[in-house]
């Protein structure tokens, strides 16, 4: 019976070494998620458009579009298959410049979830790095994003395309995709902490885990601190209750995905350990106390 005890506190200290040790639920924007690189893309072949030119000294290649139609234009860039993202915003980056350009063109980032569902964000904006592509321009940094409404996206694949009303000359030096914070506004509701708060709360959670683990397999182990074992246990299948609850409730309010995974990992960990705890911790004592008793007898 000691033994099912130690298997269940390992168990909870392995969880909580999982939980610390996976990246953070909200990834570092300063680590992009995928790269394009012009030169890479055509010595793969994989150019769709446009040629390459050199970048400034020691900087990548630039993907240059030379546009002399009139009408409008969509120009592909590049596709990014089965991208690595795993917060609900992300957005790809970069930095542009462009001479001439008649009309008001734009960059846009189709993001393709599956059959029929595909949705676009654009840089249709009068400034900053959603600003449109219009006229001349010096070289300025420019950014796609795109939020999934507080769900952990998968996204099939993501397509990027210039499209032009007019000829012009634009140049696109190398891309990043990275995660963002949610834009005020865009998800359905306020979250209740951020992906940085989550590791945090997993952390210390985890941590709280063995902590009360460990001392409930010492003193069972030792067959000691009777009460005390058996308020520890409830203690943690009640608090793993109100975890649990409260990551099923953060589902179904849509909260993100750095919020109810915390909370549902959690809670369940410390609802199951608990549970086993208050059900075998009891007949471990009385088979320890009949023990005595059969050692007193002899």
């Amino acid at each position: 019976m000691r033994r099912c005890v130690n298997q269940i506190m390992t168990g909870a200290l392995l969880g909580f070494i999982v939980l610390y040790s996976r990246p953070s639920v909200a990834e570092d924007p300063s680590i992009p998620v995928a790269t394009v690189q012009w030169d890479k893309l055509k010595s793969e072949e994989k150019l769709k458009s446009g040629e390459v030119i050199s970048g400034k000294e020691g900087q990548s290649s630039w993907l240059k579009i030379v546009n002399s139609d009139a009408g409008t234009r969509s120009i592909p860039l590049c596709v990014i298959n089965a991208p690595a993202i795993t917060t609900p915003s992300y957005a790809v980056r970069g930095r542009i410049r462009y001479e001439n350009v008649a009309g008001v063109g734009f960059l846009e980032m189709w993001s393709h979830f599956g059959p029929g569902e595909q949705y676009f964000s654009r840089t249709m904006g009068t400034e900053g790095p959603m600003k449109m592509v219009t006229g001349t321009s010096g070289e300025r940094e420019f950014e796609l994003p795109f939020h999934t409404g507080g769900q952990a996206p998968a996204p099939k694949k993501l397509v990027l395309n210039l499209v032009l009303n007019g000829p012009g000359v634009v140049e696109i030096g190398p891309l990043e995709l990275v995660p963002i914070e949610p834009l005020a506004g865009m998800s359905g509701a306020s979250e209740w902490w951020s992906g940085q708060t989550a590791g945090l709360v997993g952390g210390l959670g985890g941590a709280m885990i063995g902590i009360i683990g460990g001392a409930i397999g010492i003193l069972a182990g030792m067959g000691r601190g009777k009460k005390l074992v058996l308020v520890l246990s409830a203690l943690i299948t009640v608090i793993g209750v109100i975890a649990l609850t409260s990551g099923i409730y953060a589902v179904i309010n849509q909260q993100p995905y750095s919020v109810y995974y915390v909370l549902l990992l959690l809670g369940g960990q410390m609802t199951l350990g608990g549970i086993a705890c208050l059900v075998l911790i009891p007949y471990q004592f009385r088979m320890r106390e009949l023990r005595r008793m059969q050692a007193l007898d002899t």
